[in-house]
């Protein structure tokens, strides 16, 4: 559904209408909400486990390619690892996991894609299609109060990314998108006065989009050796994202204005790392350039690759009867938690606990926020969450951090679970940009 939009809203009202529709014929067709669990493969997946415990080699090999073959959903029911279980089959099951959620991350980290064809089909219908088909949420709301007409759009889309497929819409309905609104949704607003047509403008490459936003020339009249001009960049992800953070090598810039000479990028050696803030579909950077002479008036070709930091499936880590921990270690996928101790400091109670990521690709320098959103809390016999009331890091690597999480328990631990949740595999990708016929001020 869309968010972020009042029930009067006409655009809404035909949103509701035909995802309620979507929705319809999906359980329609298959007799069983989407979400229903498959007791089907609960049983295969049961059946398959005890065979990795074969006395036959090639029984435990097939066993579990088929596992792995399933994909995401035998993740639900691959049995926790216990100590009762062989060696071979605590083993199995770790690939298993790494295999499929690593499988799963990149799934998820392709572009999604825009099948339609319309002539005068009105906007709300259009953006229910495209939201349907990505999973990608949208969101109107107009600054100023006023409602959007559901513009009749003409499209024909065939396998079209989905941002220049939303960008072609949003040109002929004079919409554009704001980025920062705090919403789980992509927000859409009017276009403001003179504002360029979104499509033709960016780069695109799988589900992200780049385009220069502005660029600025720097000139120190007082020290004229210091003058530089900076091109502020807008990366865009697909809002069904999530990055962790991005970095810019400048090494991997290459400019050139309209007689093909290369415009130098300043700081050759940097890369320039850009946090992610929840909330935020975009971040804007700036890449310094040394000022070009003014016989240049404008750059014909910017290429640079970016390097991305992408989370996967969220793992959560449950561990009972806390009062008797001593460092207990669970493992998923490609992520172990260890909850070390819980013991008494003052008033308070302290879950001392570590996560390790097998494969952190940088995800755990100092400045990324990330790590410290992950979810924990306390539950208590009934099930209600107890929240932490302030936490420390105790320790760092590149591949591991150690926490201390204060508690409020005023009956002491006994008989509650302590849950942590992280992504279980974080990608690395290149992402990159070719931005054409940039005027320059």
């Amino acid at each position: 559904m869309l968010a972020g939009t009042s029930s009067s809203d006409p655009v809404r009202s035909g949103l509701v209408a035909a995802l309620v529709s979507f929705a319809l014929a999906a359980t329609t067709a298959t007799g069983q909400t989407p979400a229903e669990p498959s007791d089907g493969l609960k049983l295969e997946v049961r059946r398959l486990v005890r065979q990795l415990d074969d006395e036959r080699l090639a029984v435990r090999d097939q066993a579990e390619q088929k596992l792995i073959d399933r994909g995401g959903p035998v993740l639900p029911w691959l049995p926790k690892i216990t100590d009762r279980m062989s060696e071979e089959v605590k083993h199995r099951l770790t690939r298993i996991r790494q295999k499929v959620e690593r499988a799963e991350a990149e799934q998820a980290a392709r572009a999604t894609r825009v099948t339609l064809s319309s002539q005068a089909m009105p906007l709300s219908i259009v953006l229910a299609k495209i939201e349907q088909q990505t999973g990608n949420k949208l969101s109107f709301r107009d600054p100023m109060g006023e409602q959007m007409n559901d513009t009749p759009v003409t499209v024909d889309f065939d396998s079209v990314l989905f941002w220049p497929a939303l960008d072609q819409v949003l040109d002929q309905a004079n919409l554009t998108v704001y980025h920062y609104s705090q919403e789980p949704a992509l927000s859409l607003r009017p276009q403001g006065p003179g504002q360029l047509p979104r499509h033709g403008r960016a780069s695109y490459d799988g589900p992200f989009r780049l385009e220069v936003l502005r660029a600025r020339a720097v000139r120190d009249l007082r020290s004229p050796a210091n003058q530089s001009l900076k091109l502020e960049i807008e990366f865009a992800w697909e809002p069904r994202l999530s990055p962790i953070a991005l970095n810019l090598p400048l090494k991997d810039i290459r400019a050139e204005d309209e007689q093909g000479n290369i415009l130098p990028v300043s700081g050759q050696d940097i890369v320039l790392p850009v946090e992610v803030h929840p909330g935020t579909s975009a971040v804007d950077l700036e890449i310094p350039f040394e000022l070009p002479p003014r016989s240049a008036s404008k750059i014909s070709k910017l290429k640079g690759t970016f390097q991305v930091l992408v989370p996967g499936r969220v793992s959560k880590f449950r561990f009972d009867n806390i009062e008797a921990a001593d460092r207990v270690e669970q493992r998923k996928g490609g992520v172990t938690v260890v909850l070390d101790t819980v013991r008494k400091n003052n008033d308070l109670w302290d879950v001392h606990m570590r996560v390790r990521y097998d494969q952190a690709s940088g995800a755990l320098e100092s400045h990324r926020g990330w790590v410290y959103r992950n979810s924990r809390y306390i539950l208590d016999a009934q099930g209600e969450r107890i929240e932490d009331l302030a936490d420390e890091t105790t320790g760092q690597s590149d591949t591991e951090i150690s926490f201390v999480f204060a508690f409020d328990l005023p009956d002491g631990p006994e008989g509650l679970s302590f849950v942590y949740e992280t992504p279980a595999v974080i990608l690395r990708m290149p992402v990159s940009f070719e931005l054409t016929d940039i005027d320059l001020p």
